[in-house]
């Protein structure tokens, strides 16, 4: 008797957290998905930003497409957003650099979870893309920023903590000739999965990307960023809740 109430409370606990991940969901429904486009004159250190709101719908995804983004410092377009509260993101976006001088760009998703993964979880990411020697300078490229030391291309984010980096500092992808695209090949750790082991995922992920751009030339983007409960975590809300229905059938048939 004394070990079933010991379980009792240990399931209640454990619905009580099942509870309040489903009013948290409710609440993040509410809200964005924030895109955010950033520039900073390597000569000035002059910095321009915008921020695109994507809703969240009542399931929990969200999508965005060609959505433009122009200002002084660049060209740029969100290709396309999409993704889940559950959590995860796809992100596309490409960019034109139309300064005069190369520019430090961050191109960031961040996306409300829902419901909070109290657990142990699991990540994974990709990208890939191109730059182009849009202007036909035959010079220049891509490269990771140089005002902070180690910061990589990807950045895959759990509660504004990386915990996935993707083509780390220093990396580049340089122009050696006229009107020339360079590939970035497409990496994908911890995928098929995810299989990456990571800590509790309470109010967000995201995906950070930093690069120093040359001008006249523009990069094309795909990234991906997922995070799931481990199946340890999973196998023992089942076996809360199944404690709970059990002995509540038991107290009904004494």
């Amino acid at each position: 008797m004394k070990y079933c109430r010991i379980a009792v409370v240990a399931t209640l606990a454990t619905c009580a957290v099942l509870v309040s991940a489903i009013e948290a969901r409710a609440e993040a429904l509410n809200g964005d998905v924030t895109v955010t486009i950033m520039g900073t004159n390597t000569d000035t250190g002059q910095t321009m930003q915008d921020e695109i709101l994507v809703p969240i719908q009542t399931d929990g995804s969200f999508s965005a497409s060609n959505v433009p983004s122009i200002r002084p410092m660049w060209e740029g377009s969100l290709d396309n957003l999409s993704g889940n509260a559950d959590p995860f993101a796809n992100l596309a976006f490409s960019i034109l650099n139309v300064a005069a001088v190369p520019i430090e760009y961050t191109v960031s998703v961040l996306v409300p979870i829902a419901p909070p993964l109290a657990g142990a979880t699991l990540h994974g990411g990709s990208t890939g893309g191109s730059v182009t020697d849009a202007d036909g300078s035959g010079t220049g490229g891509l490269s990771t920023i140089t005002s902070v030391a180690g910061v990589p291309f990807y950045q895959g984010q759990i509660d504004g903590t990386t915990v996935l980096s993707i083509y780390p500092d220093p990396t580049s992808f340089p122009i050696t000739f006229s009107g020339q695209t360079v590939t970035i090949p497409a990496l994908n750790p911890g995928l098929p999965g995810p299989t990456l082991p990571s800590g509790p995922a309470l109010a967000s992920i995201g995906i950070v990307h930093r690069f120093l751009l040359s001008p006249g030339d523009s990069v094309a983007t795909t990234s991906f960023f997922q995070v799931v409960p481990e199946p340890s975590s999973i196998a023992l809300a089942s076996i809360s809740l199944l404690t709970l229905v059990w002995y509540g059938v038991r107290r009904r048939h004494r």
